[in-house]
């Protein structure tokens, strides 16, 4: 395996390796600059949309996910750092690149802190703006990786534990340890599928207590772990009860501020979720 400073120099050696694939999305209420954008990074081969203000932009985003935002500091309708900000909160791996008429030392400094990567003042340059998207994506592309790297040493410790297990219990606790502390959460569980009813039980839990270890049982679609049962996808709730309407009730009680359901699964068949 790669170490992150050998990946960094693998990376800066092959500056396009891969990036071409990245979806860009530019936002500017302004046709002329967006038209010139959008064809300037269309014939160096890069995957681009357009839009003309920020509610498009939302449009596309709830469709397809993007890499690189770049958006114009002033338009009516929101302006490019309010924009950055309410779409960098959903898609924390997204970049940005903010094109200005005025780069001013308190809206470059509120930019950086909002999370943009890169500034365009206007009148800017063709080579100006790729490299602007190529440093960008290049950071992107960085950061992607050593999210992987991260999330493989923890699941190779977690493989290791599993060899050594002896019992389906004793892999159960293996993960839900595993799970807890690499999340810092305060409850993890494991529900498996009962086969004679077709529920899910819990089978290891940490911060449960026996009690409703025991009682409970949730049928295919029930609350928010019957629902990845049935459908056999992740659930992530953290953006208050707008994201998913039919739970709700459940976000807005005080112990839950956020929940993270998956599905697991063995040859194509779901059969059991996994609670954090």
């Amino acid at each position: 395996m790669h170490d992150i400073e050998t990946l960094h120099k693998n990376l800066e050696t092959q500056p396009f390796l891969g990036m071409l694939k990245k979806k860009i999305i530019v936002v500017d209420d302004d046709p002329q600059i967006l038209d010139t954008v959008i064809e300037a990074l269309q014939k160096h081969g890069y995957f681009v949309k357009g839009a003309s203000g920020a509610g498009e932009a939302q449009a596309y985003f709830e469709k397809e996910h993007f890499d690189l935002l770049i958006v114009d500091l002033e338009m009516e309708e929101m302006n490019g750092l309010e924009l950055f900000k309410l779409l960098h909160t959903r898609y924390p791996d997204l970049q940005g690149i903010m094109i200005t008429g005025c780069a001013t030392i308190d809206a470059s400094i509120r930019a950086l802190e909002e999370g943009f990567s890169n500034f365009l003042l206007k009148p800017f340059k063709v080579n100006d703006l790729l490299r602007a998207v190529e440093k960008s994506l290049s950071k992107k592309q960085i950061d992607d990786e050593n999210t992987r790297l991260k999330t493989l040493i923890p699941l190779y410790k977690l493989g290791r534990k599993f060899l050594k297990a002896q019992t389906i219990d004793e892999l159960l606790e293996e993960l839900i340890k595993t799970v807890k502390e690499e999340t810092r959460s305060d409850r993890v569980s494991v529900m498996l599928i009962d086969e004679e009813t077709g529920e899910l039980s819990i089978r290891a839990a940490i911060g449960l207590s026996p009690e409703i270890v025991k009682r409970v049982r949730i049928k295919p679609g029930q609350n928010i772990a019957g629902w990845v049962l049935q459908n056999g996808k992740p659930l992530i709730l953290n953006g208050g009860p707008e994201d998913h309407p039919q739970f709700s009730k459940l976000m807005k009680l005080a112990e839950i501020k956020a929940a993270i359901s998956y599905p697991l699964v063995k040859e194509d068949q779901v059969f059991g979720v996994l609670n954090v």
